[in-house]
């Protein structure tokens, strides 16, 4: 039995000659043999077009035979008409597979100069019809036509195009015809670059390619080339290249859309659901429930032995107690019986909830239709639960409060009765591959399934969601990052980066309040240590009282300068000694904290996430000396108290210059009392140069740390303007995942914003109430949004101008908040990445809400790297008539090539011309008021095409069999007549 998937793709041949045709190259061949012939080149439908006649008990016996076969044969003759060039030109007509052919025959026969073939003994091939009258009457009778085109021998190309009339001519039967049939594949080119683009000008009209063997011999089968067409293989069917004639007729090898996997292909699904037994009255349409079928057995035996029924009861229950034992356990019978208790008929009737009939889908576009309330949603939200039921999804079913939405094993109000056996299969088109809801063991078949619930759409695009920008951007820009490649690049890369400079900037902040701490401390201590010309004064006092009591005891003048330049030789040995120390303990400090520095970068060299294990090697490699160098280091730290080093060795030559120096002056200081008073000044004097130095160090202190002051504020700031370029740089780095909206009409443009409401809100909480210093600057405007404009200058100038106002005092804070902490807040990471979306040159923010949905859609898809299905319930939500027709629709039938798509609308020209392959109808029993059926299921799903075409069934009870999948769209979907008409007439048919 075949499977009815809507419309597929099926090799056709639309032209192939039986020996009814008078140039026939083998009179001998049966109808069998061309049948297999058909079936050994996989041949699905093909055109029986005979020159000038139909043959009509052979088409009827090869329809027969190619129905066992599953290929359809459809009636058709060539015609030779009286319009030439140098040859005939020859066309066809093609009727349906059921139409009533004797009588079409009898009508061509006799109202063309076919009809000279007997009348007037004429060759077939000496008989020419107009083809202009001849298309009339083929359209008359239900048929299509096809012309020979290109450069197939008796094509339409034989008409000269050098006089105006040959041109017109040609005009005239382009619009009498339907299809080009061409003679190679090479001529179809020139056809779709030039005659296809005059011709939907000129007459507004697209007309099919076509091309097909024009077989004489079925024994040498050859094609020039496959004709695919999708569709069912059905007149109907065939009638879709001429509404569609780009997307349902392909001319080359292989199928096409033959790019999709079928792991990534939902094949069929299947609802699971406990039978219930009951015994029906039927007059009383009452139901009762009997647990199984071996009670109904009993109770019917019960009764038959009992005085309840009457003889002619019991006579008319025969059907069923003259049933072998076995048999009577089985359901094809009890099915079928109906037995009579207590003056009442009975039957037996089964129920369940769903169908347990598969669902089958089409690998392209397959909508779901129904009444309200029919089951529809049911239907998608199963198979999206059953994918993904996982952290993913979850959240977007925790969002909608939906995690157990349609689970009828709970008893729920809309659920009164659970069933335990409840489940939902799905499968791929790759064999025993398949998965159930309750059966889940954490791994999807189909995990990066696309699901949009109805509503969703709208929720992110509506002014309170998007205008805050930060559910909309995180959505796009979580899509934009979703490739592999550039989620690494934004987490790994960008995201540790900004990470380090808020590290870094914080530590800056630290440690510039802790030099102003310094600073501070140093101008106190500086304070205390006396005034430094006061000081230098003292100093030149005492030398003099030196040099007079030098004199007093017989220093001439020579040794008294000779004891000066000594006394101050000494002086400077013993400054040199307090400064080797005072470097040592620099270094000291400066080692410890190298060494520090250098085991963090060494550890983030060893623990870098990288994925490639060679480039993992090479990176290591390439800072292997970081390890040498802190080595090193940790040596030299080690080693500084050690004997033998340069600081021992220095403080050693010094300790001697010292004692060297002291023997040299010994001489000046002989006499005991004076050298007594000369000690008591040079004391002094060593006191007063100590303060002198001191002063003079801290001073040398004070500016150098005002001068680190400075470096560290423009580090700060220098690290705040790399934090802004972070953000530039890795937008342009995601640009390559946005280039390919362009052709849609769409642009996703990535700029660095900055989230104004959040710095005016921190700051606020640590401002002074009453001073309200942040009123005098316009960064703090309560009409700045996160999205708005600034200028970069003046942006980075305010916040230096308010860095500088909280530093002096002048912005006033409230008591319980420091400077350090102010700044650590005004200098906070309040950039962030935002996506602009302009869609036809409209920004997101002013389109419609139903618009905006729909951009959102394209974004969703177009970003999603994943070749895996999308569901999605009621795309067409908020969207106006035009905007589904020329939006919509088009993006749809674009991306039903990429990837499977299963959605559900109640839009007719969705369904209809975004040309939907697969048309899934689904019913609620007794949510109709024309459903009288018997249909034992309460949730029941038909599908199958477009081109499903059949007359409404009216013998049949129940809804969805009884009308053919056109009928259905034009009886659920508001417009649906409509959509159908403006389809057909779209290019003149």
């Amino acid at each position: 039995m075949t499977i009815n998937r809507g419309s597929e793709w099926r090799k056709w041949d639309l032209h192939i000659h039986t020996p009814a045709s008078y140039d026939y190259k083998d009179k001998s061949v049966t109808n069998s043999e061309i049948i297999d012939e058909l079936k050994k080149n996989d041949i699905s439908a093909v055109v029986i077009t005979d020159h000038h006649i139909i043959d009509t008990e052979r088409i009827t016996e090869l329809q027969k035979l190619g129905s066992e076969k599953n290929i359809s044969i459809f009636p058709g003759i060539e015609f030779l008409s009286d319009s030439r060039g140098e040859v005939p030109i020859h066309f066809i007509a093609i009727f349906s597979e059921d139409c009533n052919l004797d009588f079409i025959w009898k009508q061509i026969e006799s109202r063309t100069n076919i009809s000279r073939i007997q009348g007037e003994g004429k060759a077939h091939n000496e008989v020419y019809c107009n083809i202009l009258e001849t298309a009339n009457l083929i359209k008359g009778l239900g048929g299509i036509l096809t012309i020979h085109a290109g450069k197939k021998t008796n094509g339409i190309e034989n008409i000269t195009n050098s006089l105006p009339h040959g041109i017109a001519q040609k005009e005239d039967i382009a619009k009498a015809i339907d299809i080009f049939e061409m003679g190679k594949e090479s001529d179809c080119e020139g056809y779709q670059k030039h005659v296809i683009p005059h011709l939907i000008t000129k007459i507004q009209k697209h007309i099919p390619l076509i091309i097909c063997s024009d077989n004489h011999k079925i024994k040498e089968y050859i094609v020039k080339q496959n004709l695919w067409i999708k569709a069912q293989s059905t007149f109907e069917g065939l009638k879709q290249i001429i509404y569609e004639p780009v997307e349902r007729v392909k001319i080359q090898k292989d199928e096409p859309d033959s790019t999709k996997l079928d792991q990534l292909i939902i094949d069929q699904v299947k609802f699971c659901s406990s039978i219930k037994h009951f015994w029906r009255n039927k007059d009383e349409k009452k139901e009762i429930e009997i647990p199984n079928l071996e009670s109904i057995i009993l109770k019917i035996q019960e009764s038959n032995n009992s005085d309840l029924l009457s003889e002619e009861e019991k006579n008319l229950n025969s059907d069923f107690l003259n049933l072998e034992i076995e048999d009577k356990f089985k359901e094809e019978y009890i099915s079928n019986i109906t037995f009579i208790l207590e003056g009442k008929k009975y039957s037996y009737f089964k129920f369940q909830k769903f169908t347990p009939k598969p669902i089958c889908f089409n690998k392209n576009l397959n909508v779901i239709i129904g009444g309200k309330s029919s089951g529809k949603s049911i239907l998608l939200y199963n198979i999206a639960r059953t994918l993904l039921n996982t952290e993913k999804l979850g959240k977007i079913f925790k969002e909608e409060g939906k995690e157990n939405e349609f689970n009828f094993r709970i008893k729920n109000d809309a659920n009164l009765e659970p069933d335990l056996n409840y489940n939902f299969e799905i499968k791929t088109k790759v064999p025993n591959i398949s998965q159930t809801r309750f059966d889940y063991n954490g791994n999807s078949i189909l995990s990066e399934v696309i699901y949009i619930p109805q509503n969703y759409l709208i929720k992110l695009a509506e002014p309170e969601y998007y205008k805050k920008g930060e559910s909309l951007n995180k959505l796009i820009r979580n899509l934009i990052v979703e490739k592999e490649e550039f989620r690494a690049m934004y987490n790994d890369i960008f995201i540790a980066h900004v990470k380090k400079n808020d590290e870094t900037r914080k530590a800056l902040i630290k440690n510039y309040f802790e030099t102003k701490e310094a600073i501070d401390l140093l101008i106190v201590n500086l304070g205390g240590k006396g005034n430094k010309e006061d000081i230098e004064k003292v100093l030149n006092h005492n030398e003099g009282k030196i040099l007079e009591l030098k004199e007093k005891i017989g220093l001439n003048k020579e040794q008294i300068e000779s004891y000066q330049i000594k006394q101050k030789e000494f002086e400077k040995i013993e400054k040199d000694e307090s400064d080797l120390q005072s470097d040592k303990l620099v270094i000291k400090e400066f080692n410890r904290n190298s060494i520090n520095t250098l085991k963090t970068l060494v550890k983030d060299v060893e623990t870098l996430q990288l994925k490639t294990p060679k480039i993992k090697i090479d990176f290591i490699k390439q800072y292997e000396e970081l390890k040498t160098i802190l080595s090193s280091i940790e040596i030299y730290e080690n080693n500084i108290d050690r004997e033998n080093n340069i600081f021992q060795n220095q403080l050693k030559f010094i300790k001697n210059e010292k004692i060297k120096k002291e023997s040299e002056l010994k001489p000046y200081k002989q006499n005991e009392e004076t050298e007594k008073q000369i000690k008591l000044y040079e004391d002094s004097n060593k006191i007063e140069s100590q303060k002198l130095n001191s002063i003079i160090e801290d001073e040398k202190n004070i500016e150098q740390k005002r001068k680190d002051l400075s470096k560290i504020k423009k580090k700060i700031f220098k690290l705040y303007k790399e934090t802004y370029l972070e953000y530039e740089n890795i937008i342009n780095l995601l640009i390559p995942r946005t280039e390919s909206f362009k052709e849609e009409n769409l642009q996703i443009k990535g700029k660095v914003k900055f989230n104004f409401p959040k710095l005016e809100k921190s700051m606020w909480d640590i401002s002074h109430g009453k001073s309200k210093s942040y009123d005098d600057w316009n960064i703090f405007d309560k009409n700045l949004k996160a999205t708005s404009s600034y200028p970069l200058k003046n942006f980075i100038n305010d916040i230096q101008s308010i860095f500088e106002a909280i530093d002096n005092g002048s912005y006033k804070l409230r008591s319980s908040f420091s400077k350090e902490y102010a700044i650590d807040i005004l200098l906070d990471d309040y950039f962030y990445d935002y996506w602009e979306v302009t869609y036809k040159g409209d920004r997101i923010g002013s389109m419609s809400t139903g618009k905006a949905s729909f951009v959102i859609l394209m974004i969703i898809i177009g970003l999603s790297e994943s070749p895996s299905p999308i569901l999605i319930d009621q795309p067409e939500d908020n969207l106006d008539n035009r905007s589904i027709s020329d939006d919509l629709v088009k993006y749809l039938k674009k991306k039903k090539t990429e990837r499977q798509i299963i959605l559900v609308t109640h839009n007719a020209n969705i369904a209809v011309n975004a040309d939907a392959e697969n048309i899934i109808v689904a019913s609620q029993k007794g949510q109709s008021d024309r459903d009288n059926s018997d249909c034992p299921y309460q949730f029941d799903y038909i599908n199958g095409a477009l081109e499903d075409v059949k007359p409404l069934n009216k013998n049949i009870k129940s809804l969805l069999p009884n009308m053919s999948i056109r009928e259905h769209i034009k009886d659920i979907l508001e417009g649906g007549e409509i959509a159908f008409k403006k389809r057909e007439e779209k290019y003149g048919f």
